[in-house]
């Protein structure tokens, strides 16, 4: 993400940002394999998982897409559980 190329999932002050709302409530997220094997990330706080799913697949050469929720664990701040 550092080389300016333009990325299929969310950039990341973005999901900073849902990240700390994730504290507080789930947020919804889906992830996939990329064509270049790295992991291709959405959080949204209003849209459905499955569409982001849906608009995960949409992307040339994504595979192994997942849906679902994202939290803070509140016992431990750092660990986050999809």
């Amino acid at each position: 993400m550092g080389n300016g190329a333009e990325s299929a999932g969310s950039d990341r002050a973005e999901l900073k940002k849902l990240l700390a709302c994730a504290r507080k409530q789930p947020v919804h997220m889906a992830f996939a394999l990329g064509a270049d094997g790295r992991a291709i990330l959405k959080l949204d706080k209003l849209r459905d998982p499955r569409a982001l799913e849906k608009s995960l697949r949409a992307e040339d050469g994504s595979k192994g897409h997942r849906f679902g929720k994202v939290l803070i664990d509140p016992d431990s701040p750092k660990r986050v559980q999809f």
